[in-house]
């Protein structure tokens, strides 16, 4: 029991630690990294404590419930204090466009002042009319109030699974089918070199800008530190445009274009970053689809160093088996065990909230003993925050918050996605114990009773799981990204395309002639053989 529990918990410290190292841009501060961690060390350790918490409660061992209650104190607490307080403030203080620390703590206490008055105003308006029109006393408005923010929690939780049941099973199906998995990349190829187009073009346009005001007004020191953000390369190329411009426009507010000019370069650099990364995936996708009838049963490609020695062949047939055969029925594989999962939470999930009883979740949970419960609900519980955390990580607000992995997220995305995972941790965790129908638990001595039915009636209730399948349903025809599209807010989408594979497919060929000249300036052409060549040449002569 005590060697498991501390295995589970290296491998949440380090898994946590390698999420925020692999999401973190590095020039994100060392505090941000940290609050970062400690966040996500609070909300993703649920998984492994509620296994604990219903052993202890269905066992009735009492010094080990005493200990879960306490640590439930200590994470909600702590999540309380950070969602709500530390991590906004820090969150609006890296997002600000002054330049001293004194300027960005005013900024982020300003603008987190803001929000909670209108919360307040708000909640005030709403307790008078509860108190006027339904003629409610104090305890039962406090009730309806928690009740409401319960609601919420779980509303948003059941959103989130509808996205990733569904997104998860597919995009493992989707990267199974090779040509297809080739096709989206060369749609999203297109679309990020257009968007690194329209970021160089807006942060030229503001170089010039700042460029002439440092010459105009050479008094003006924050200058340098907004330059300071922008990329080099496109400096080197404002400054001689600079020269043939007569009109100066002196900027109003330093803030706001210091604020403009961060957020655009760290576009800029993320989707140079993503750009890299999607060719090195198109380079390899269209070298498995060509060697995969391969009578040398190995990948034979322009981009790939022959490997050498005495092991050498063999490493070479294990890679071509492992890209073209295995890797497929490895992915596809994936794909049906996380379908049949996905099918088991909506079918709990409707069962929860309604009197028919598909609930296979319950059945399939054993608690005789502490092994065999800590696999029984560790396995569909992982998998349960695995799919409502995938919506958190890969919805992004454009040119606002998001997450991107290969180091490219910024502070206030860190930010903003802890608090997020704060704050649905907890329902996270009262719609798996309804599931499983498993009540008194320490987490609910602790958070008390989530369940909204006695306050806001069986009508909600009944509605989640039609919402629950509305939102499967519409995330597996991709209505909602339709939808989204349609009324203008794209920004809003999981994730979108907007250009045609034929114009990716030639952009990544394009990138593929350059890679391939580069390898020829480090290692020459010995390595690549007649029919190679003549395929290089060819691609050249079209495209270059």
């Amino acid at each position: 029991m005590f060697i498991l529990t501390i295995l589970e918990g290296l491998t949440l410290l380090f898994y946590v630690g390698y999420l925020v190292r692999e999401y973190s841009q590095q020039q994100v501060p060392f505090y941000v990294k940290l609050l970062t961690y400690i966040s996500w060390i609070l909300s993703f350790g649920i998984v492994f404590i509620i296994p604990h918490d219903i052993y202890y409660t269905l066992n009735d061992y009492g010094d080990g419930y005493e200990y879960i209650v306490l640590l439930w104190k200590w994470i909600y607490w702590g999540n309380f204090i950070l969602c709500w307080l530390i991590l906004p403030i820090c969150q609006e203080y890296e997002d600000a466009g002054e330049f001293s620390f004194k300027d960005k703590l005013i900024r982020s206490f300003k603008n987190n002042l803001i929000i909670y008055a209108y919360f307040m105003i708000f909640g005030l308006v709403f307790i008078a009319y509860l108190a006027i029109f339904n003629k409610l006393d104090f305890d039962s408005i406090l009730k309806v109030l928690v009740a409401l923010a319960y609601a919420f929690g779980i509303l948003l939780v059941v959103i989130l699974l509808g996205h990733g049941l569904v997104a998860i099973p597919r995009e493992y199906w989707r990267k199974a089918q090779y040509q297809k998995c080739l096709k989206s990349l060369y749609l999203e190829a297109a679309q990020i070199n257009h968007t690194i187009q329209e970021l160089y073009i807006q942060l030229f346009n503001m170089t010039i800008e700042l460029i002439q005001n440092k010459n105009t007004y050479p008094n003006q020191t924050c200058l340098d530190s907004i330059l300071n953000e922008i990329p080099y390369e496109i400096i080197e190329d404002a400054s001689h445009k600079t020269l043939d411009i007569i009109e100066v426009r002196q900027i109003s507010s330093f803030c706001e274009i210091n604020k403009r000019a961060k957020k655009k370069a760290a576009e800029y650099k993320r989707a140079k970053t993503k750009w890299d990364h999607v060719c090195t995936e198109c380079f390899l996708l269209e070298d498995m689809i060509d060697n995969e009838f391969s009578v040398h049963y190995k990948i034979r490609s322009t981009l790939r160093y022959p490997k050498t020695g005495q092991f050498g062949h063999y490493i070479d047939i294990l890679q071509w088996l492992w890209y073209t055969k295995i890797k497929k029925a490895y992915l596809l594989s994936l794909c049906v065990i996380f379908s049949i999962l996905s099918s088991i939470v909506i079918l709990s999930e409707i069962s929860c909230f309604t009197e028919f009883d598909f609930n296979i979740l319950s059945r399939i949970i054993k608690v005789n003993g502490f092994i065999q419960t800590q696999i029984s609900i560790l396995i569909p519980l992982m998998y349960i925050s695995f799919c409502a955390f995938y919506g958190l990580f890969h919805i992004n607000f454009a040119g606002m918050y998001g997450f991107y992995n290969h180091q490219q997220t910024d502070a206030p995305s860190l930010m903003f996605g802890s608090i997020n995972f704060s704050r649905v941790s907890f329902p996270l965790t009262f719609n798996f114990l309804q599931m499983i129908h498993i009540q008194g638990t320490p987490f609910e001595d602790v958070v008390g009773n989530m369940d909204t039915s006695s306050v806001l009636g069986m009508s909600f209730s009944y509605s989640l799981p039609i919402l629950l399948i509305m939102a499967s349903i519409f995330n597996f025809f991709e209505i909602y990204d339709k939808i989204l599209q349609v009324v203008g807010l794209p920004q809003f989408k999981f994730s979108y395309t907007q250009f045609n594979s034929e114009e990716g497919e030639r952009l990544i060929c394009k990138a593929r002639v350059k890679r391939e000249r580069e390898i020829l300036n480090k290692v020459g052409i010995n390595f690549l053989d007649q029919c190679e060549m003549r395929e290089l040449d060819s691609r050249m002569i079209q495209f270059v």
